[in-house]
């Protein structure tokens, strides 16, 4: 769980210091499956989680709070198979 949830914030963090254009956009995928597409805008530094499963979206400002909630849509998606 832990090593996961590093993984997780380590790309967090990645898009909040890629300066690269306004906007970065990374989807974390399980068995080649998208489970949530997070996107950062560098000028609100709010991150929005779309969670493909539910289809519900939501902002974040806080890079902890974002990590956790990955990791459980992650770990409820492994729970499906």
């Amino acid at each position: 769980m832990q090593n996961e949830l590093v993984q997780i914030v380590q790309r967090l963090s990645a898009m909040r210091n890629d300066v690269t254009g306004p906007f970065q956009v990374r989807n974390f995928d399980l068995y080649g499956i998208t489970v949530v597409t997070v996107t950062y805008d560098q000028v609100d530094c709010t991150y929005g989680l779309f969670e493909h499963g539910s289809r519900q979206s939501f902002v974040f400002d806080d890079l902890n709070a974002l990590a956790v909630e990955i990791y459980e849509c992650i770990a409820a998606f492994k729970l499906a198979f």
